[in-house]
């Protein structure tokens, strides 16, 4: 197998999806719709939006893990982008072991006590490890759908989703047919044990902003 990692800039960042689509053989301009349920996990539940194309599928899947700021309309864009591009997306909620207020969460650039709280509370709860038992809780989920492609997923994540998806990416190993991140590359991954990955890893893209000027755009 052959892994292949790219570092892009900012720039082609919205070219990822395109090639993801590429990637897996897939149309896009597919009509979308969109469900919320609680997926079982070890820890409890994790609130997760479903979105798909319409029709009878199959199709392939992809998890998106969302960033620090969590689930807002944003990262459902991102996920029905990729939906509408032909797959069976998965958007979990990686907060849901402790209590977060989505509402407040742009905060995060603005109220240093409010960014102190996300840092050393809310995002522990995010951690490698635990993402890893939910993301084994959401390939069951696509495993049990008749509708999805379960030779054919893959993870994609924005921002702290990124590096979740990037260690995803490692973890995982051929479990996994593409990861696409756009993010950054935390030290603790398995991909970067070279020689390990190389057996398992077909493909992996990575996107890096080389400079971010635009201040609202960041708070998106």
């Amino acid at each position: 197998m052959l892994t292949t990692i790219a570092a892009i800039p900012a720039a082609a960042a919205m070219q990822w999806s395109r090639f993801i689509c590429n990637l897996l053989d897939v149309n896009a301009e597919l009509s979308m719709p969109h469900t919320r349920i609680e997926i079982p996990t070890d820890d409890g539940a994790c609130p997760t939006h479903i979105h798909r194309p319409d029709g009878r599928g199959p199709w392939p899947g992809v998890i998106v893990y969302m960033d620090a700021v969590g689930i807002r309309p944003a990262m459902v864009e991102i996920a029905e982008r990729i939906a509408n591009a032909g797959y069976y997306v998965l958007l979990p909620d990686l907060f849901y072991r402790v209590d977060f207020d989505v509402s407040q969460g742009l905060k995060l650039f603005t109220d240093p006590a409010f960014r102190h709280d996300v840092m050393t509370r809310v995002m522990p709860s995010a951690s490698h490890a635990n993402v890893m038992r939910d993301t084994e809780a959401l390939l069951r989920h696509l495993s049990e759908r008749r509708d999805v492609h379960n030779d054919r997923i893959g993870v994609t994540g924005y921002c702290m989703g990124g590096r979740l998806a990037v260690y995803a990416a490692g973890y995982l190993g051929d479990r996994l047919r593409a990861a696409a991140s756009f993010g950054w590359v935390p030290r603790d991954t398995p991909v970067h044990d070279e020689a390990a990955t190389a057996k398992h890893w077909k493909t992996l893209l990575a996107l890096f902003a080389d400079t971010l000027h635009d201040e609202d755009a960041a708070r998106r």
